[in-house]
């Protein structure tokens, strides 16, 4: 039983998804986005003077036609119920409608704030590329939230002015890459929306694609229980987000790593400055998935799980970016490298096959872009002899490393968090180090002050 090992809410929720076609980075990125949308603006981290940070996100599902993007939004709705108090819409909208959605729930309420999840599940279709959606992805971006603020919005047809307090949008959605250049202007894209967004990229699991529904474990039903339960306990979260002080020196080192980066591109300065907020809102869903009541406190952990994420989501704005602005043969460099990156290891007629309905011309076009990746030392040519037939497979390998390994929540009392651990090695000074390893345990300051 999956409950006797662990109570952390994304294992839970990993393991209740099953084994499918749908990549397994979906349903983490669905989960952490349900996380932030059933906290709303009643949990958050006092950064700035100015205004609270507030764990919402805005997280797309990037893949081509039936990789299951809308199964992985699907699950994640599944655990949300009709009569829970946060507001969810589900459909087709414009961003005047928008608008008036959270005006009306915000007289509903009597709230001095206006938090929303907004679900897209197929974006071309309810966001169709062109005039409405170039307006809406313009527009939406003060409802990012970030700060107090009273939006006004005036439409000439209606003659009436719609006022909202605090507006706080959480989105989930799912598309196709080619949605985007027609969809998002390139200045809005360098403007806001490249920091703000997780683009999420995903192919489907090959092992389990001839699946025709997900292979559930046997104790899904207990699972699901479980999770649904805890969906319901983040609903009524409230207070602020406390970091320990280990939890802060992990933070601190990476901010001193972060700094001497230096953007290479547009792109890579449109999200640099962003890094912070989104590191914290993602340690603040995280911490979320470890919490059973009382005070919110994010641990070392989360803080070391939340910048190992980043990139995933880094390197989707940038391919995003790399779709919106760069040329073909860049766009398709990178969608080879993504490929056999995901691989490890892959045949060149699989490669083939998984890149010609993703713009690779031919042949030809591939081993050009092949080319071009062995040269730079990123990927290995290899031939392996066939003992059935005699015949040579040509096989290309990954020389970097193939993802971060990721440790999400307690698994057992045995298993150690080893990538905490070595963030906790860097940033700790001598004089942590001599305490015996005892990283304490943490509880012991949950009654100090971070700042």
């Amino acid at each position: 039983m999956k409950l006797d090992e662990t109570t952390n809410f994304l294992d839970l929720y990993v393991h209740a998804a099953g084994r499918f076609k749908t990549p397994a980075e979906f349903h983490l990125w669905a989960a952490l986005a349900l996380v932030a949308g059933c906290l709303e603006d009643r949990v958050y981290m006092s950064v700035f003077e100015h205004a609270k940070l507030y764990p919402n996100t805005w997280t797309f599902l990037i893949g081509g036609s039936g990789v299951g993007k809308d199964h992985a939004i699907g699950l994640a709705l599944s655990l949300i119920e009709e009569d829970d108090p946060i507001m969810v819409y589900d459909g087709k909208t414009t961003i005047p409608g928008l608008y008036d959605i959270l005006a009306r729930r915000q007289k509903e309420t009597h709230r001095d704030a206006a938090p929303l999840m907004l679900v897209s599940s197929d974006l071309p279709e309810q966001l169709p590329p062109g005039p409405e959606s170039v307006e809406f992805t313009s527009r939406v971006l003060p409802l990012y939230g970030g700060r107090k603020r009273i939006l006004r919005d005036y439409t000439r047809t209606k003659g009436v002015e719609t006022t909202i307090r605090n507006p706080l949008l959480t989105w989930l959605a799912g598309c196709v890459p080619r949605w985007f250049p027609r969809a998002i202007h390139p200045d809005v894209f360098h403007s806001g929306f490249a920091g703000r967004a997780l683009f999420i990229h995903g192919v489907r699991d090959e092992h389990f694609a001839h699946l025709k529904s997900p292979m559930l474990p046997p104790d899904y039903e207990l699972v699901r229980d479980h999770l649904r339960q805890r969906v319901a306990m983040m609903q009524q979260a409230e207070g602020p987000v406390r970091l320990t002080k280990l939890a802060m020196k992990v933070l601190d080192a990476w901010l001193l790593q972060h700094a001497e980066q230096k953007p290479d591109n547009d792109i890579e300065e449109a999200i640099h400055e962003r890094k912070l907020a989104l590191v914290l809102k993602i340690t603040m869903a995280l911490a979320m998935c470890d919490w059973f009541g009382g005070e919110l406190v994010a641990k070392a952990e989360h803080v070391s799980n939340a910048i190992q994420l980043l990139p995933t989501a880094e390197r989707g704005a940038k391919q995003v970016g790399n779709f919106v602005y760069k040329n073909q043969d860049t766009m398709m460099k990178e969608t080879v490298e993504d490929v056999i990156r995901s691989a490890g290891k892959i045949t060149r007629a699989r490669l083939m096959k998984m890149t010609t309905d993703r713009g690779v011309k031919d042949a030809k076009h591939l081993d050009a872009l092949i080319d071009i990746l062995v040269q730079s030392r990123v990927v290995s040519e290899l031939r392996e002899k066939q003992e059935a037939t005699g015949r040579w497979i040509k096989f290309y390998s990954w020389n970097g490393k193939r993802g971060l390994r990721l440790v999400v929540g307690r698994r057992g009392k045995k298993d150690k968090h080893e990538n905490v651990e070595a963030a906790e090695s860097s940033a700790s000074g001598p004089e942590e180090a001599d305490s015996g390893g005892n990283r304490g345990d943490e509880s012991t300051d949950d009654g100090e002050q971070t700042d």
